[in-house]
This record gives structure tokens, sequence and C-alpha cells, in this order.
């Protein structure tokens, strides 16, 4: 086991996907199954299992995961230490925000305002990491970052959050859908078309779920595990998605119509998040840069 493998198999975990892990790390999908199965052999245990295209991670693979991101973590810490000059070794330890990203998303902030994040405070490090809403807050809770950027409010006794921005609901389809040709969509649009489950959004699904509740429209959802199984669905024109208005958005489904609902009524708020005995006083300025960056898009 070497600490490679455990940075494959984390993101492997997050993707559920060998060629968005392979690009991730600039390798091929044949290295990252061939690193991935020696992993396995090597444990005696079973981490993925397939189904159809995708990879989906077994209960052992997802409590091995905090563990493995913690050593890769650890280890990127300790050589980063060790480069420093002597006089620099008592340097404020960096701090590390999970922001949320997932397939049908995009990503919360685009790489200028992770650029004014790690400009906050010139005597620290600020690194930001992507994962996807349950594994940010899982990582806020267990102690391995600092805060997470999250799409929904959690609901935890051992966290505190802050709203710190508005995401706009949208939904995607083939630019050849009959339902491309509306300005804004509503519930009734969808009453009798296959939604891609938002999964990458759950901590804000009760607002959408209420929302067809009050239509009285039922919503016909189809699970989808990658960003291949999205982009296919969307061009092949089988229905469509329930996802947020984030930067690259449009370059992820270039062959899409991105509709607004109406009034804004299936906006997503967008929260940071913490842990409450977390008392670092960046915290304050990062929530004010975050409301800037989000009010900016």
């Amino acid at each position: 086991m070497n600490i490679q493998q455990l940075s494959y198999f984390s993101t492997a975990v997050d993707t559920s996907s060998f060629k968005e892990t392979a690009q991730t790390h600039f390798v091929t999908p044949a290295a990252i199954s061939k690193a991935l199965g020696d992993l396995e052999t090597e444990l005696g245990i079973k981490l993925f299992v397939k189904e159809g295209r995708a990879i989906v991670p077994t209960e052992k693979a997802l409590l091995l995961k905090p563990l493995a991101d913690n050593i890769s973590r650890n280890v990127k810490e300790f050589e980063r230490l060790a480069k420093l000059p002597k006089e620099k070794s008592d340097t404020p330890r960096t701090f590390i925000l999970a922001a949320a990203y997932a397939p049908a998303r995009s990503k919360l902030i685009n790489r200028e305002g992770v650029e004014a994040l790690k400009r906050l405070d010139p005597q620290r490090r600020i690194l930001v990491v992507r994962r996807d809403s349950g594994s940010c807050l899982s990582a806020v809770i267990e102690g391995s970052v600092d805060a997470a950027l999250i799409l929904g409010k959690p609901k935890s006794d051992s966290l505190t959050s802050a709203r710190v921005g508005t995401s706009q609901s949208i939904v995607v389809v083939n630019k050849s859908n009959p339902l491309a040709n509306l300005t804004t969509i509503s519930p009734n649009d969808l009453r009798s078309v296959a939604v891609g489950w938002p999964h990458d959004i759950r901590y804000a699904l009760p607002l959408l779920l209420d929302l067809f509740d009050k239509s009285d429209v039922e919503p016909h959802f189809t699970h989808l595990c990658t960003i291949e199984d999205n982009t296919q669905f969307i061009s092949e024109d089988k229905g469509c998605l329930i996802a947020t208005n984030e930067p690259y958005i449009a370059s992820t489904y270039p062959n899409a119509a991105f509709l607004p609902f109406a009034d804004g009524e299936a906006d997503v708020p967008v929260f940071l998040v913490w842990k409450k005995e977390n008392n670092d006083p960046l915290l304050e300025e990062l929530t004010e840069t975050l409301e800037a960056i989000l009010k900016r898009r």
C-alpha cells in the first residue's frame, strides 16, 4: 500500500468513475483500475463494485475513505512543513475549506473565487478542496477540514452555519427538447418527464420536493451516478436534470438549454458550516468574503 493508491482510492469514492479519477490524477483509467485492484488484493476486501459504467464504493470503502483522506492530507502537510526554512516552522496551520462539487451542478465557486479566498490571510495557507456535499459535512464533523461550503442547511447540533448566498435552481434539457422553448419552468411542466435525481444537492432536496408537492406533481426521478451518465442522459434527450446555475455548467452540458424556475421559487440557499467549537478568527472574514464572491456571480 502506498500514498498514491490511497489518493486514487479517495478520488474514486468521490467520483464513482475510473475515467474521472484518471483525469484528476493525469493517468490512464487502466492505471487507476490496476492500482485499486492491487489495493483490494493487499487488503483482502472488495472496495468497489461495478454498476454499468459506474464503480460503486462498498460499505467498507465508505468507512475507510475518511482515514485515507486524513493520511493523504497529513503526508502532504508533512512534506510541506519539512521543506520550510527552520525559522518558519511555527507558521500558523493551513486552513482547509471543502467546497461542494458534483457532476450535475459543477462548482459553487470558480477559480477566481478560490484565488480570492487564498489571499484572505497572507500569514496562512488557505486550501480549497472539492467534494460532494455529504463528504464535505463528514470532513467537517471528523475535523479533517475547518469549514465547508454546501447547498442547503444541514441539521446537526454539532455544527454552526452561516448563509452566504443563494444558488439559482435550473432545469437542464437537450436543446431539441420542446421544453427548451420555454423561458421559465414549473413543476407542472415536468409532470411526465424523467428527472435526473439531484443527489448532489441532497440537503436542498426537501425544498424541491415541497415545490413539487405544492403543485401536486410527483416527480419521476431516475438515478444517475457519474458525469458520463448525466451528459449522456441529456445528449440522448432522455429527460431533464435539476441542477443549480453555477460557473462552468454551460461547458459541462454544451448541447443543453438551461431553464430557471419561475420567480426563483426553487432557489437554494448556500451555507458555510463549521464545528461549534471552532473559534478560528478567519471564519468571520471567510463568511464575508464568500458573501461578496457569491453575490458577484
